[in-house]
């Protein structure tokens, strides 16, 4: 598959419109070609950077009890003026209850002012905060990755001498969350490593370091820790601790989906995992 193939298929095979076959030509030659790869990760970080910068408003129940309100109130207006009409005459089309609607919601929200409302954040730690400042910075910024490649036997040895950990790195591709690339963060008071993976042009960070600073051998090690999660602005964020390893992810991809790409990543740091 050419180039000109791959950037005319781009955005169906990152929302999954691509057949099976199709997919994997594309997902092969994103693979093989740096530049098609950093034309993906541009995608990724243009999508999610949009993202970012659109407020996520929520409406909320005395929002929705108005509208409910409303709609009941011009139904039954609607019924009394029209109850010596015909009832093939009385009968709305789509297009009249479409236009009701759309009315009863602009003036409800015109005439509310707030109507809908910012959700207010949940009380964040310092740490979470900051791991949802890194995810944002890295879109913001276009700044995603240091090392581009979809191959983790590229991205991994791209940390050597610039950590003093070796982080975790799996390819995740066959289970539709491929591996974008990496690079380097500051969190917890030290540097940390970030991996980018994609998912219908949702953008996943991970954030990895150690638990604890560098002890000699025989030093106790923190304890694991099940995956807690939190949400911010929009955003889900999911820590855990593994092996000696602190796992953070952020992203603005549905929660179902976020937690079946952290059990895959836990599934694959398993012992004996390949």
């Amino acid at each position: 598959m050419r180039c000109d193939d791959v950037a005319a298929r781009l955005g169906a095979y990152l929302d999954g419109e691509l057949s099976g076959e199709a997919a994997e030509q594309v997902r092969q030659h994103l693979e093989d070609c740096p530049a098609c790869a950093r034309r993906q990760e541009q995608a990724f970080a243009l999508a999610a950077a949009i993202r970012a910068e659109v407020p996520y408003y929520h409406l909320g129940g005395e929002a929705r009890n108005r509208i409910r309100q409303a709609v009941a109130g011009q139904t039954l207006a609607r019924q009394a003026s029209t109850s010596n009409v015909p009832e093939t005459a009385r009968r709305p089309t789509a297009r009249g209850w479409l236009a009701v609607a759309a009315s009863l919601v602009l003036g409800i929200a015109g005439g509310w002012g707030l109507g809908v409302r910012q959700a207010p954040p949940a009380a964040e730690s310092t740490l979470s905060r900051d791991v949802l400042a890194g995810h944002v910075r890295s879109l913001m910024a276009n700044h995603l990755t240091d090392v581009a490649s979809s191959d983790r036997h590229t991205v991994k040895p791209w940390f050597d001498g610039k950590l003093d950990f070796s982080p975790p790195v799996h390819d995740l591709a066959g289970q539709g969350f491929p591996l974008i690339g990496g690079r380097l963060d500051y969190l917890a008071g030290r540097s940390v490593a970030a991996l980018a993976y994609g998912r219908n042009r949702h953008v996943i960070n991970l954030f990895v370091w150690p638990s604890s600073p560098v002890e000699p051998a025989g030093s106790p090690v923190e304890p694991d820790r099940g995956t807690r999660s939190e949400s911010r602005q929009g955003y889900a964020l999911l820590h855990w601790r593994h092996g000696g390893m602190d796992f953070w992810v952020a992203s603005d991809l549905n929660p179902a989906e976020l937690g079946r790409f952290v059990a895959l990543l836990q599934q694959a740091d398993r012992p004996g995992a390949s």
